[in-house]
């Protein structure tokens, strides 16, 4: 939510941003550059020049990267599938599915060879 708040404890200007914006404006004051290399100054001028020059284009690759992000989780989830692993895998669970229902057999084998035996 936007909040008003003081460009400088000296100024009378006032202006309406996120705080986080404005957090990190109040670091660039006090490093007294800014990320690009630019000295900054707590003056109207120089905060709107920052906006411009850095912190709406980084709000705007935020913004482009999460309407991004679904391509970019199919593309990690088709490159992180491994067709040999699969392949591997895939014999693996044919050899375990024969070998389960083998022991299946045995137990309803075993349960048949048990019931008649209470039968007599």
């Amino acid at each position: 939510m936007p909040q008003r708040s003081p460009l400088h404890p000296g100024c009378r200007c006032r202006i309406s941003a996120r705080k986080d914006t404005l957090d990190w404006w109040k670091e660039i004051l006090e490093d007294g550059e800014d990320g690009i290399g630019r000295a900054r100054e707590a003056t109207a001028a120089s905060m709107v020049e920052w906006l411009d020059l850095e912190a709406l284009p980084h709000q705007r690759n935020v913004i482009s990267g999460s309407k991004q992000a679904p391509a970019i989780r199919a593309q990690a989830f088709g490159e992180s599938s491994n067709p040999d692993k699969f392949n591997e895998l895939a014999k693996w669970e044919g050899h375990l599915a024969r070998r389960l229902e083998k022991v299946i057999s045995l137990l309803m084998k075993l349960r048949n060879t048990r019931e008649q035996h209470r039968v007599v």
